[in-house]
């Protein structure tokens, strides 16, 4: 069975009551994997892929494009609905996640986002609201 470039040759020994695969890389390298992790697909090779190779696999972003991360939950950038009353407006730069604050409305994160952004990523960055208010 094969599972990204990894291709499972035999049943190694349990670790924690937890399952674990001998695999052959398609590169050569021979690794030891949990079960699950080749099932959920964190686990698609022996280490020897780079970092963006593996987001192409699974079809994601590369890490370039992640300076900046959309929820789906809501419909602004950086907004995410916490409760039905609760809005957060967080934004990822330089590797880090920063919390801008909970909102009452979600219109209020996006702004808050809006200018978080502008502040840390220059004017070259998508926005919620575009340049319609100043700061």
């Amino acid at each position: 069975m094969t599972f990204g470039k990894l291709r499972v040759i035999e049943r190694g020994p349990n670790s924690r009551n937890i399952a674990r695969w001998y695999c052959e890389c398609e590169c050569g390298e021979r690794c030891l994997v949990q079960g699950s992790a080749l099932r959920s697909g964190r686990r698609t090779h022996c280490g020897c892929v780079g970092y963006a190779e593996t987001r192409k696999m699974v079809g994601a972003k590369s890490r370039d494009k992640k300076a900046i991360r959309r929820r789906r939950s809501g419909k602004y950038i950086g907004v995410f609905q916490r409760s039905e009353t609760s809005f957060m407006a967080y934004i990822n730069a330089n590797g880090k996640q920063i919390i801008l604050g909970t909102f009452r409305s979600e219109l209020l994160a996006a702004e808050a986002y809006d200018k978080k952004a502008r502040e840390l990523l220059g004017d070259n960055v998508p926005l919620n609201f575009g340049n319609e208010y100043d700061d």
